[in-house]
């Protein structure tokens, strides 16, 4: 739960971020954690410009397999997230 939160926040905090600095020509977001994806596609969305999504680990089919993601609800909303990026 705590990893989770973190990833949250960070993702949160990546997306405030973006909105501030100078607008970009594309947003690179990284799969590792899936969040991190998520926040650089909001950010792209907000300045209207490409993103690259480049995927460094299989995200979540790794966490899952090896068990880090305990519950059938975060499965869940973890592949749910990985359908819409």
């Amino acid at each position: 739960a705590r990893r989770a939160l973190a990833f949250a926040q960070y993702a949160a905090w990546a997306v405030r971020a973006g909105r501030r600095i100078a607008q970009p020509n594309v947003v690179w977001g990284i799969s590792t954690p899936l969040t991190a994806a998520w926040a650089a596609a909001r950010v792209a969305r907000h300045w209207r410009v490409p993103w690259v999504f480049e995927v460094q680990d299989l995200w979540p089919s790794f966490p899952v397999a090896m068990g880090a993601v305990p519950t059938a609800l975060a499965r869940q909303q973890l592949f749910a997230l990985e359908k819409r990026l």
